[in-house]
This record gives C-alpha cells, structure tokens and sequence, in this order.
C-alpha cells in the first residue's frame, strides 16, 4: 500500500511530466523515423523501443499498442505545424512564401504527414480542423468576390493549400517544396485575378 501511495505521488511530480513527455516524443519520433523505410504495419514495437532507446517494457507502458502509438503520431504534424505557422496569417498577396514556410516544414516531417492521411484520428484531425481553415480562407479572398463563387473559391484554396496538395506534389510527383508552393501560388493568382475581375465587371454591369 505504501509503495502504491507513493507511486502516485511520483507520477504528479513535474518530474514525473517532463519524463513522460521525453519518452513520448522519444517514441513517436523512433516510430516516424522508422517510417522512412518501412510501412506502419512493418514497423515492430521492439524495433521502435531499440530506436527510441528505451525498453521495450516502458514503450508499452505508455502505448499499449502499436495502433496506440500510431493515433498520437497522428497528432504529431498537427502540433508541429502550430508551432511552425504560429502568428502567420494566411494572405494571398503574399502565398508564396507563406506556402514556401509550410510546405518546407511539412517536407521536414514528411512521415508525420504520410501517417496523418492513412489514420482515422488524422482524417478525424483534418474534418475537425476545416471550418477554421475555411474561415481563414474567407479572410483572405478579396470582398468583391461574393456569393456562391466565394463559398467555393474558399473550399479550393482551403484544399490547394493543404498536406493532401502538399503530398500530391511532393511525396507523388517528387517536385520541392518550394518548386510546389511556386506551382500553387501562380495557380491561386491566376484564379483570383481572374475572379476580381469577373466580379468588378458585374458590378458595373
């Protein structure tokens, strides 16, 4: 009893957080690195333990399952992007770079990505994150743009501008990261000058 009493009193210590979150990352980021070589299917718990450098005990200790770990690993592009993108503002006169930003950071964690997209928590993640990305894509269109044509240009540059195009581009077609981002961003432009000027035109009309 004593030695259960004082179990729990470790694992409220800050010490006891800080460990936790080390073997964590420790795991997930064996798990990714191993995904540059293999499928989520062929990667063993014990080739991640050897890899994060922790035993194998303590692996399953905080993922029960290799499915366990492969839903946080899910969540580990979502976070990183936040740190990547935090005060950046989606913003059509500047596209490229902004889209240079991201994708570059998406590249560096290209694993991550390949996880999100071939899980159901990553699916989960993306759906639940798309009324933000919409509105930020509505932000970002110019006002005379109005009506049904706004609602869909905001859905084509909430997906243009997305891990799934990034992937398209970068994993499949094998263009950079930044080759890519030049790609979408000369489409985007196209696309909006094109809809202002409609837009402006029927307003005369």
């Amino acid at each position: 009893m004593v030695h259960a009493m004082s179990d729990s009193l470790v694992e409220q210590t800050g010490a006891w957080a800080t460990h936790r979150a080390d073997v964590t990352t420790r795991s997930v980021e064996a798990f990714l690195e191993l995904l540059e070589t293999s499928s989520p299917e062929g990667v063993s718990m014990p080739a991640v333990a050897r890899r994060a450098g922790i035993s194998v005990r303590t692996l399953y200790r905080y993922f029960p399952s290799r499915d366990d770990l492969r839903r946080t690993a899910s969540g580990w592009l979502e976070r990183g992007s936040r740190v990547a993108m935090a005060g950046r503002e989606l913003d059509l006169s500047n596209i490229q770079q902004f889209l240079h930003h991201l994708w570059r950071d998406f590249a560096k964690e290209l694993p991550a990505v390949r996880v999100q997209h071939s899980t159901p928590e990553g699916r989960a993640m993306r759906v639940e994150r798309l009324p933000a990305a919409r509105a930020e894509a509505a932000r970002a269109l110019p006002a005379e743009i109005m009506g049904r044509r706004r609602a869909e240009l905001v859905d084509l540059l909430v997906a243009v501008t997305s891990s799934s195009m990034f992937l398209e581009l970068v994993d499949r077609m094998q263009y950079e990261p930044e080759q890519a981002a030049d790609l979408v961003a000369d489409l985007l432009e196209t696309i909006i000058a094109t809809e202002s000027g409609r837009a402006a035109g029927a307003q005369k009309g």
